[in-house]
């Protein structure tokens, strides 16, 4: 008899991904037969038991390439994907791992972030995170965040780093009881890591302000200015089409027509020298920018 049950449950298994720990499945046969030439039913005693709490967990390196990174870069990012493959609510401890691949010197300042806001983006709302808890049939996207020394590397060299995610949950000791929930422990202690490849050269970018004013007040005027160019070993090197944003601050207002390019004007409006004021948000198009060029953007608000 407890072998049918068991039979039940893994076919629930199968065929009901995640069927919560702590159900109860009860079955009872019902049986007819002629006694007599009458007809009789019988129903067979009741048995149940309750589904055992199964601990799966999964980790994967998603992005579909290695990840680029430069001498002196900030904040490059891999992604990963945690999923509860289990069928109750798990308690995951989250660290970062090292691969066997690693640049000299070493990448800097490594982070594991989780992203709180679902946009499959690292961004300012995502949080830190050395635990999280994750639900029955639910998955959680992770990312790890690295700087990189400035260092003489060498191009198409690459670094493994990592995650590893273990489980709370522990496996039940003793005889296996119908009545109370045992844990059954498949996978706890996970890993899964990711590839940044070093390239020779990246667009470096520099934002500053100045102020007409001694202190900022009222009717102060800002300038600002980001000044755009290759960075690294960038001998013979184009980055072409890049689109430039940069959104008008909070208590500021924009100044009409002071949006320029190395010096020359561009118009407010969308059209054909490819700067624009969209109301919010000012932009740029550049084509290219060569090895040893800069590309200046400056733009004027005025303090509400």
């Amino acid at each position: 008899m407890k072998f049918f049950f068991l039979l039940l449950f893994l076919i629930s298994y199968i065929n009901a991904k995640g069927t919560i720990s702590g159900k109860s499945i009860t079955n009872s046969a019902l049986i007819k037969y002629n006694l007599n030439g009458v007809e009789v039913t019988k129903t067979s005693n009741e048995d149940s038991f309750v589904v055992d709490r199964v601990v799966d967990i999964k980790l994967n390196w998603q992005d579909t390439k290695a990840v680029e990174i430069a001498s002196g870069e900030k904040n490059r990012v891999l992604t990963f994907n945690l999923t509860n493959l289990g069928n109750g609510d798990d308690s995951i401890d989250l660290t970062h791992i090292a691969g066997d691949k690693q640049i000299n010197p070493k990448l800097e300042n490594i982070r594991l972030y989780m992203d709180s806001n679902n946009n499959g983006i690292w961004d300012s709302s995502d949080t830190i995170v050395s635990n999280l808890s994750l639900g029955a049939d639910k998955n959680a996207t992770l990312f790890i965040v690295s700087d990189t020394p400035d260092a003489n590397y060498t191009r198409g060299e690459i670094d493994n780093e990592g995650i590893r995610a273990i489980s709370k949950s522990i496996n039940s000791n003793g005889k296996d009881s119908a009545a109370k929930v045992d844990t059954v422990v498949r996978n706890k202690d996970v890993s899964s890591v990711g590839d940044y490849i070093v390239r020779e050269y990246w667009l470096d970018s520099l934002k500053s302000y100045k102020l007409n004013t001694k202190e900022p007040h009222t009717g102060s005027i800002i300038t600002y200015n980001i000044s755009l160019k290759i960075g690294g070993k960038s001998s013979g090197r184009v980055i072409d089409n890049i689109k430039f944003k940069d959104a008008i601050p909070d208590g500021t207002e924009y100044l009409d027509g002071s949006l320029k390019l190395n010096g020359v004007s561009l118009s407010d409006k969308k059209d054909n020298d490819n700067g624009e004021f969209d109301g919010s948000s000012v932009a740029v198009n550049i084509s290219k920018i060569k090895e040893s060029e800069i590309k200046n953007i400056s733009f004027q608000v005025i303090i509400k």
